[in-house]
């Protein structure tokens, strides 16, 4: 991400999910992009990427909705954007991956 990136509020979530079921050519009644945006949401919560998803979705509704968080993250990418729950899983990873910086805010804002 360039440091101009955007922030895709909740309804760009679903404006954007919408257009990824459309594009991978989902029947809506089947799988609903409304449903989609809350299980990738979930995922993120949980702190799980698309490429872990995708490698132990178990069935084919898993797989398909591997597919559409794929496409889904490609698409932010492609848009230099994040959504609220990218925030909270990318703040998360960095902080995991460098710890000093985790020491700090830790000492920062104690609780």
């Amino acid at each position: 991400f360039t440091s101009s990136f955007s922030i895709y509020d909740a309804a760009d979530s679903k404006r954007l999910m919408a257009l990824v079921c459309r594009d991978l050519d989902l029947d809506p009644k089947r799988y609903p992009p409304k449903s989609f945006t809350a299980k990738v949401s979930n995922l993120k919560n949980e702190l799980i990427d698309e490429e872990t998803f995708a490698g132990q979705a178990a069935d084919g509704f898993e797989k398909t909705l591997a597919q559409a968080y794929a496409l889904y993250q490609a698409r932010l990418r492609e848009a230099n954007a994040l959504d609220f729950d990218d925030i909270i899983m990318t703040t998360v990873h960095l902080l995991q991956a460098f710890p000093d910086v985790a020491e700090h805010y830790r000492r920062r804002f104690r609780h």
